[in-house]
């Protein structure tokens, strides 16, 4: 077995992305055009933000279990680049185990949206002052811009709760590989 790459499975994630979204634009047509409802995939407020979240990780937890656990044993990111999911044994994983392996990967993601919206909205607040003055939108990009650079370092150390296991685990597991017994390889 030879370990992915980091870098591949950065671009592979990448592209599994993209996928998800063209595949959640094409759901949402779909049920506009059966049910005439637009999901909250167009307007995001309060509860209908809540309602397109759970839409999201439903999409994408079904991709990655679908894919991870067919034969291919890899998402179309993946399979571009020749990596493939398998048990730390060596064996295909399940549709459960990749169901689970996708869900502690958006806890993760989760735990660290949350201190990262409580960090950007302490910073908001910090400046807001400052903002409100720009009646320009060209100012207005810039004042945001400052801020996001300013929020943008601690999203990166809050992040290393999954991305330093990649970086230094023997078989370059994330935290989510680590507690579903699973890793990414590459073929020869």
């Amino acid at each position: 077995m030879l370990l992915a790459s980091r870098f591949k499975r950065f671009l592979a994630s990448i592209i599994d992305t993209m996928l998800i979204v063209v595949l959640m634009i094409f759901v949402t047509i779909v049920i506009y055009k059966l049910f005439k409802i637009v999901p909250p995939l167009f307007y995001l407020e309060s509860i209908n933000s809540l309602v397109f979240y759970f839409f999201a990780f439903g999409i994408s937890t079904l991709y990655y279990a679908l894919f991870e656990s067919s034969y291919l044993k890899a998402t179309p990111g993946k399979k571009i680049f020749g990596l493939y999911v398998i048990a730390v044994d060596g064996n295909k994983i399940s549709f459960i185990k990749a169901g689970i392996r996708c869900i502690a990967l958006y806890c993760i993601f989760m735990i660290c949206s949350v201190f990262d919206a409580y960090i950007k909205h302490a910073i908001y607040q910090y400046f807001s002052d400052e903002i409100q003055y720009f009646s320009d939108d060209f100012w207005a990009f810039f004042a945001y811009a400052e801020l996001f650079i300013k929020a943008f370092p601690k999203f990166l150390i809050i992040n290393i709760i999954w991305i330093v296991p990649i970086l230094f685990t023997k078989r370059r597991q994330g935290t989510h590989e680590l507690i579903t017994s699973t890793m990414v390889c590459r073929q020869k």
